[in-house]
C-alpha cells in the first residue's frame, strides 16, 4: 500500500511540475510577444518624431490642405447637402 500511494504521489508531482512548466512557458512566450510589439510600437514613434536626418522621406513632403477641395467634390456635396438646407429653411 504504501509504496502503490508513494509512486502515485510521484506520479502527481511529476504532471503537476510538467503542467507548471509548459505554463511558464506559455506565458513567457505570450510576454515576450506583447513586448516585443512594444518595442515595435516605440521604435516606430520615436522614427516618427525623431527622424534620421540623412534619410530621404518615404512619404511626399507636402501636406494637403483639406480646404482646397477639388471643383467636382463640392459640386457633389453641394448636390448632397441642398435638400438638406431645404429642411431647415421651411
Amino acid at each position: 500500500m504504501t509504496v502503490v500511494r508513494f509512486v502515485m504521489t510521484l506520479s502527481r508531482a511529476s504532471c503537476t511540475i510538467l503542467s507548471d512548466s509548459l505554463s511558464k512557458a506559455l506565458v513567457a512566450s505570450s510576454n515576450s510577444r506583447i513586448l516585443g510589439s512594444l518595442r515595435i510600437a516605440l521604435a516606430m514613434a520615436i522614427l516618427c518624431f525623431c527622424p534620421p536626418e540623412s534619410c530621404v522621406p518615404c512619404s511626399p513632403t507636402e501636406v494637403a490642405k483639406p480646404w482646397e477641395m477639388p471643383k467636382k467634390v463640392l459640386e457633389i456635396l453641394q448636390k448632397l447637402l441642398h435638400p438638406l438646407w431645404a429642411l431647415f429653411l421651411i
